[in-house]
């Protein structure tokens, strides 16, 4: 064959190579450009006193000397801290240095699905995908629930690992997906569960070879335990064995089943009022994820069935892999089934949504001429996004019809809330900062650890974030008692409303010695529609 022949067959490839260099640049572009804009309408909006209170906190009490979990209480895997830990270090109180931190997590997270995602369909649904999550869930974003959406981006990155094992065979790529899950251990556990469980699944459907799944499972493992295993240990020395496993593991189990919230209900809302639409949507979302999730889940493991009893390996691992992630990962969001949770649970339901699409494009051209079979697909997708988009109420963010224009002067007046709205944090920051003065003792009730951020007042520590779930036992809370009486606080903070608004879950009912502790020793000052104030009666407070 002469040279001229030979490039003539070549040309194709290189044409559709850089056609897909093209496409991917062109997508890739789009993405971060959609995702980065979205994550910077809420970096200077809102202040969740709870949610996001508790890890500047803890930034707070480290950078003061203190102990974990002696002064330090809610630290899950320690580097759930490290975001906010930067931003204490760089900006006190951190807040916005944060946020930008977790924004950019997010944005990588859409990189990573997106990539992941042209793994398994076309690029086209793999960018629906990507682009369902980055306009998602806009009421979380304002809460500033998401966290990065719970750091599930080191659990992506590892599945883009195994692909590349399965492609290639070479086991430093499991090594690598194994090192990838150990960094997302040290920040989150569930992610890490979930991807450790679908990439055993994946080895074990790749091949009939039990040498090859113990190869593989090793290599996976050593890469696990090679990130993760000196920070378990460093963990385990400077806290105890037991207090790893009870802070870590037990505690947050618990708190999530004292804490659980049903799934809301389906309902028809008034079609003139978004914010009732929305609340419609969410609990419409849980049952789409549930049917994503279990329908993927149902489908692969039947393919590997049959291809089982075919006498050979499945056809598709990382689609294994990827929907059993998907539907483990989902099951975080039914402790406590609010929008937060579902939010940090769906970015996996989103890519195999675009996978749903691609099917359908590939099915539909049995029946259809290719172009019509596309046409309908990506007209469904965007359709999808459309819809999606609006339900959530992320259009009324992007047009700026939603979002706070009154600065919170706490916050240099860098962080802003709805200027027609109250908020518990006028309050709570004008009430500590009249009853006490620097170096004072807080002890808040309300579970607003923000509020201590923003006055820069000390609480007692240990477990001074008080909810369902901070004493496990009445030993716990006397302990924390004792501590309290040593020091007594000079303002005592506690919620005008029980926790959830459910008076088994109050303070007086997850604390009572605590509870009266305080009603012997103190009175009331004030009371809002927020707190309840309390200070020292004129007697020294006494056990």
């Amino acid at each position: 064959m002469s040279d001229e022949h030979r490039a003539q067959r070549r040309r194709p490839e290189r044409v559709q190579t850089n056609r897909d260099r093209t496409t991917l640049a062109l997508h890739l572009t789009l993405l971060v450009a959609v995702s980065a804009w979205f994550e910077s309408l809420f970096v200077h909006q809102g202040l969740n006193l709870l949610d996001e209170g508790w890890i500047y906190y803890t930034a707070k009490q480290l950078y003061e000397g203190g102990t974990l979990y002696e002064d330090v209480f809610f630290v899950f895997p320690p580097a759930h801290a490290l975001p906010a830990w930067i931003g204490y270090a760089l900006d006190p109180p951190g807040l916005i240095v944060t946020r930008w931190i977790y924004a950019m997590l997010n944005v990588a997270l859409c990189i990573s699905l997106y990539l992941l995602g042209r793994c398994l369909m076309r690029p086209r649904y793999a960018l629906i995908g990507a682009l369902l999550l980055a306009l998602n869930s806009a009421s979380s974003h304002a809460s500033h629930y998401l966290f990065a959406y719970r750091y599930v981006g080191f659990s992506v990155l590892a599945l883009l690992a195994f692909h590349r094992n399965q492609r290639n065979g070479d086991t430093r790529w499991l090594a690598a997906a194994g090192a990838l899950a150990g960094i997302g251990l040290c920040f989150r556990l569930t992610p890490t569960f979930a991807v450790s469980v679908a990439i055993g699944l994946g080895i074990l459907a790749s091949t009939r070879d039990w040498r090859v799944w113990v190869r593989d499972g090793g290599s996976y493992a050593a890469g696990l335990l090679t990130v993760s295993g000196p920070v378990i240990a460093w963990y385990a020395w400077t806290v105890g064995p037991s207090v790893l496993w009870s802070e870590v593991v037990q505690r947050p189990v618990e708190m999530t089943a004292l804490q659980s919230l049903p799934v809301p209900d389906l309902f028809l809302p008034v079609w003139s009022d978004r914010a009732q639409i929305e609340a419609a949507f969410v609990a419409l979302e849980f049952r789409i994820a549930i049917a994503v999730a279990a329908g993927y889940l149902a489908w692969v493991l039947w393919g590997w069935q049959r291809d089982l009893r075919a006498g050979h390996a499945y056809r598709n691992p990382l689609l294994l892999a990827v929907s059993v992630f998907a539907a483990v990962y989902l099951t975080r969001a039914f402790g406590r089934a609010c929008s937060g949770h579902l939010t940090s649970a769906i970015p996996p339901i989103l890519l195999l949504m675009g996978h749903l699409l691609g099917s359908f494009d590939q099915g539909a051209r049995r029946w259809l001429p290719p172009r019509w079979a596309s046409g309908i697909a990506v007209t469904a997708g965007i359709v999808l996004l459309a819809g999606w988009t609006v339900a959530q109420r992320s259009d009324q963010w992007i047009v700026g019809t939603l979002g706070g224009d009154r600065p919170i002067p706490e916050t240099g007046g860098r962080v802003f809330r709805d200027a027609f709205m109250p908020h518990p944090v006028d309050l709570g920051v004008r009430w500590i900062n009249r009853a006490t003065k620097p170096g004072d003792v807080v002890l808040d009730l309300s579970a607003s650890p923000m509020l201590h951020v923003l006055t820069g007042r000390r609480g007692p520590g240990l477990a001074d974030i008080v909810m369902p779930g901070t004493f496990r036992d009445q030993a716990e809370e006397a302990r924390f008692l004792e501590r309290v009486i040593e020091d007594p606080p000079d303002f005592v903070l506690t919620p005008a409303e029980p926790f959830d608004g459910r008076e088994e879950r109050g303070f007086a009912q997850t604390a009572p010695q605590l509870t009266a502790w305080i009603e012997k020793n103190y009175e009331v000052r004030q009371r809002s529609w927020a707190f309840v104030g309390w200070g020292p009666r004129a007697t020294k407070p006494s056990r």
